[in-house]
């Protein structure tokens, strides 16, 4: 298993970056991206423990996923320059998505207007039983 020392020779910047995005791309299949830059910047300052707990669990997590990815997402996480990288790359995709996605009808001010952002229905409120 790679020690800390080991770390940069196990992460050049071409796999980061294709690490980078192929977990991009796994937060924009999901609809995920907000939340996933949300999660990122609230556990910033347990990146590091949250690399050791990866490498931690890597053998149990490489049963089920590929075992050197899982090594090298603990590895993405031990630097927070990385962290920074995934943020601004979570931020650029959904900047795009949000471009190319048409506006939708403005929602209502009010209560109504919450109602209609959580369920989609600008005209629904609960009294009308539709």
């Amino acid at each position: 298993m790679p020690t800390r020392a080991d770390a940069g020779d196990e992460l050049t910047p071409e796999r980061r970056d294709e690490l980078i995005d192929w977990i991009v791309e796994r937060a924009a299949r999901g609809g995920l991206l907000t939340p996933a830059i949300l999660m990122i910047e609230a556990h910033r300052p347990l990146s590091f423990v949250g690399s050791q707990a990866v490498h931690f669990f890597s053998p149990v997590l490489g049963a089920i996923w590929d075992p050197k990815r899982v090594d090298e997402i603990a590895f993405l996480l031990e630097n927070r320059e990385n962290l920074d990288l995934l943020i601004e790359r979570l931020q650029e995709r959904l900047d795009t998505e949000r471009a190319g996605r048409p506006p939708g009808p403005p929602h209502p001010r009010g209560w109504r207007g919450i109602w209609s952002r959580l369920f989609g229905r600008s005209g629904h409120t609960p009294e009308d039983g539709s």
